[in-house]
């Protein structure tokens, strides 16, 4: 685990919540994308979390996530908002979790855990924020997107509503396997590359309910 953030404060915190966590090890605090990208080369790093600041400009917020997407697809990135304001921006980055900065201990090791895991987690201290952000434009959907059938859209509602894959299949009463089958159309759909921006293009299409 890495915490990449450009306020000292702030790594600190959010280093702290982490550790306290035995499962989870972090390894440090960077204060740049470059220097993310090259902790990265040196040991494999499952999980970065990003502290966005209030002032962050959306270009800063957009090379940290990219850089190491680019280089190290199998690390996740984890993205801690200290403003919701941005959180539209921060959306584009496609993180594989999003939580507050401020988000309680529990809640960090939730998303981080969840991360960790392949699963893509809203916290609770951002998830109405969220939906404001996915809210529905009025727009008509892209020429060529496909339809959802009613069964994927349950199935994407619920996943925008923060469970996995397994919390689905209980949920609906079906197989996981038949879950991830039914996400993999969703993306194809839907012109979405992962869970977090199917979630979003979903919301914002007023089918997440």
């Amino acid at each position: 685990m890495l915490v990449l953030a450009t306020v000292p404060d702030t790594a600190n915190r959010v280093r702290c919540q982490l550790e306290d966590q035995s499962s989870i090890e972090v390894i440090g605090v960077v204060h740049s994308a470059d220097a993310a990208v090259v902790a990265c080369a040196r040991r494999r790093i499952d999980v970065v979390v990003t502290v966005s600041e209030a002032q962050a400009a959306r270009t800063r917020l957009l090379q940290r996530a990219i850089s190491i997407r680019t280089r190290y697809p199998a690390t996740r990135v984890v993205v801690a908002l200290h403003s919701k304001q941005r959180l539209w921006d921060t959306l584009l980055t496609r993180p594989d979790g999003l939580l507050a900065a401020t988000a309680p201990s529990q809640e960090v090791h939730e998303v981080v855990g969840g991360a960790a895991a392949g699963h893509v987690t809203i916290g609770q201290s951002v998830r109405d924020a969220f939906f404001n952000a996915c809210a529905p434009t009025g727009e008509q959907p892209d020429a060529g997107l496909e339809d959802l059938t009613p069964r994927q859209t349950e199935i994407i509602s619920a996943g925008a509503r923060g469970l996995t894959s397994r919390e689905i299949a209980d949920q609906l009463h079906i197989a996981v396997n038949t879950v991830d089958k039914a996400l993999t159309v969703i993306y194809r759909k839907l012109g979405a590359r992962n869970r977090a921006e199917a979630c979003l293009i979903a919301a914002r299409r007023g089918l997440v309910r």
